[in-house]
């Protein structure tokens, strides 16, 4: 039996919905009020960000979150200097996002702006997928609409559909069997 997958093919970044300042906003009022994480962290994922480093940036809270660290400027700096990945010195950054922000009251605001553009680019991404899909006539067009429909409840009640993406090595794909036409950089959806 295949199975049809609707492909994304990820939108750009040049007019993609994009909340940046939202972004540092929400990072920023986690720095100056940690207490603040929990109300963020109900609407985000690090997947969510449309910059690589404050994605990085969020994750290294939550994992000092989840192992039961209080989030300071000092313990989020050495989280993210184990890591070595980042495009900026992780002084540099969490301090210039603990300076964009004058106050931590609107960090539930910016996270709900963060998650509105991440769903727009996640549903976009799904226009562009089944645009491409619906021009194929070898696609199942019922098993079609019921991925379509199966990815917008994703979109809908998780907020981000931040399982939106599976990742599919080269053993998976060798391994089972999809009628797919549209496969982007290793990426079904």
């Amino acid at each position: 039996d295949t199975e049809v997958l609707l492909m994304s093919v990820p939108a750009t970044m040049n007019g993609a919905p994009r909340a940046v300042e939202s972004e540092k906003g929400a990072l920023g009022s986690i720095i100056i009020d940690p207490a603040r994480f929990e109300e963020v962290d109900e609407h985000l994922s690090p997947e969510d960000f449309t910059i690589l480093d404050y994605s990085r940036v969020y994750s290294a809270m939550r994992s000092i979150r989840l192992r039961g660290g209080a989030i300071d400027a000092a313990v989020l700096v050495d989280r993210l200097n184990s890591t070595g990945n980042l495009d900026e010195p992780a002084s540099y950054l969490v301090g210039s996002l603990a300076e964009f922000v004058p106050h931590a009251a609107n960090a539930a605001t910016y996270a709900r702006e963060v998650v509105d553009a991440s769903r727009r680019r996640r549903l976009l991404e799904m226009h562009d997928g089944l645009a491409a899909a619906i021009r194929d006539p070898a696609v199942d067009v019922d098993k079609l609409i019921s991925n379509t429909r199966r990815k917008l409840d994703d979109v809908e009640s998780r907020g981000t559909g931040a399982d939106y993406f599976q990742a599919i090595s080269s053993a998976t794909l060798a391994s089972t069997t999809y009628d797919v036409r549209y496969l982007i950089n290793g990426i079904l959806v």
